[in-house]
């Protein structure tokens, strides 16, 4: 995590804490799937935050880009995958660059933020840093991209060979890890985890490889309570309250699961 500049990272939210305006330029330049909705969701809670200022640059190729244009946002339309050729497609990417780092020397983001790396990330990351913002990228599974600046799992780029798999708790204000739960099967199978849910009371739930979902201390990293679910969970655990009672639902193949404490 120190590779992403953790100094910058707290500057970034204490000026948040102390209602200081901020600013931060999101890119988005996919065009579909699970990180358009992402972005859309992510711009509408940035919106109500009376003391960060956002931009957003997206593709206009996005799936989502009329919805985009109904926000009160302040947007940037990319013209990224439109081209008919290899070179058209690069000199697109060319131009959002330009007008990406425009934005920066103009505006002077605290942070420039891109939700999925992509090869060309490379060219985009160093000019941003040299113009004095923050550069941090959304890595969207567990695999080594490579137009992934940041260094975040870059110890077997493309699953190569064996590996292992674990699940980290890192302290946010160092990026030290404070405890690690190993995963047991190595490979591809072993790093395609579903997401991870943290809860107020201190727990922190997942699922392995082997189908169980696992409640953790969150303090300690210990289980503390498995389920085997006969099928690895394939979406981030969920949690709600009704009539009461807090449930957690997860899905494993095709059945939707949900417990609650007896």
């Amino acid at each position: 995590m120190k590779s992403i500049e953790t100094d910058r990272s707290l500057a970034v939210a204490n000026r948040l804490r102390e209602h200081e305006q901020a600013s931060i330029a999101f890119v988005s330049l996919g065009r579909r799937g699970a990180l358009c909705r992402l972005t859309i969701e992510l711009a509408r809670a940035a919106h109500e935050v009376e003391s960060l200022s956002s931009a957003y640059f997206v593709s206009s190729a996005n799936e989502l880009i009329e919805q985009f244009r109904r926000e009160p946002l302040t947007l940037f339309e990319c013209e990224t995958f439109g081209a008919s050729s290899p070179l058209g497609v690069a000199r697109n990417f060319v131009r959002m660059r330009r007008q990406l780092l425009d934005y920066v020397r103009a505006e002077r983001p605290l942070a420039v933020v891109t939700l999925m790396p992509h090869l060309w990330t490379p060219l985009l990351a160093p000019a941003v840093r040299r113009l004095g913002a923050l550069y941090a990228t959304v890595i969207h599974d567990g695999a080594a991209h490579p137009g992934d600046p940041t260094g975040l799992g870059r110890g077997q780029e493309w699953h190569g060979g064996t590996y292992q798999s674990r699940l980290l708790a890192l302290d946010y204000r160092t990026g030290d890890v404070k405890w690690a739960h190993k995963y047991p099967l190595n490979g591809w199978g072993s790093s395609q985890q579903p997401g991870v849910l943290a809860t107020g009371g201190g727990l922190v739930f997942s699922g392995d490889p082997s189908g169980n979902f696992i409640a953790f201390d969150a303090s300690t990293g210990k289980i503390l309570w498995r389920a085997q679910l006969g099928s690895q969970i394939t979406n981030g655990p969920q949690t709600y309250l009704l009539d009461g009672r807090q449930y957690v639902t997860v899905a494993a193949g095709d059945t939707l699961w949900a417990f609650y404490l007896q």
